[in-house]
């Protein structure tokens, strides 16, 4: 089988159980691979997509979830040594922008130009668009107007300040 890539090995080190194979290291060449955490890994030019199982208005809409997933992502980003990172949904102009082979900043270029910039929280990109009373549920009580919602914009979380925060650094 031979020896493990050094990405590999890190992966080892830092992270015990996961084990994260990556062997494509070509410039441009994708490659993706999933694990039973939910978490996926897309390999770009330049960029990791990571992506996780759970849904979006989830994430955004129950707080619960914001230190557990920001913690992985944290985890992810020392393990790769990163620099920078944004946190949005599947269907962003910065996501599709990587698809088609985009570098990181070219991404976020991209996402800008169309009106998807920066969010300052991630409750800010969770926009109520209120009650549709057309759409809906019939129940017991009677009907219940659908809520409807969209997103907007990515969130570019300062994940060392974050990490140190929650490992109990008072400087942080």
């Amino acid at each position: 089988m031979g020896m493990p890539s050094p990405m590999m090995q890190a992966i080892r080190r830092a992270g015990g159980r996961w084990t994260i194979g990556i062997e494509s290291s070509r410039p441009g060449r994708r490659s993706r691979r999933s694990e039973r955490s939910g978490f996926g890994l897309v390999f770009g030019s330049d960029a990791i997509l990571i992506t996780h199982t759970v849904r979006w208005f989830l994430f955004l809409n129950n707080e619960d979830w914001h230190p557990v997933l920001i913690q992985a992502v944290g985890w992810f980003f020392t393990a790769f040594q990163a620099t920078d990172c944004v946190i949005t949904n599947d269907e962003h102009p910065v996501i599709q922008a990587f698809w088609k082979g985009a570098a990181f900043k070219s991404a976020l270029d991209h996402a800008q130009a169309l009106g998807e910039a920066e969010a300052e929280t991630l409750q800010e990109m969770c926009i109520d668009e209120g009650l549709d009373e057309e759409l809906g549920l019939e129940g017991p009580d009677g009907w219940y107007p659908m809520s409807l919602w969209s997103t907007k914009g990515y969130w570019r979380p300062n994940l060392p300040h974050l990490l140190r925060r929650d490992a109990g650094d008072q400087n942080a």
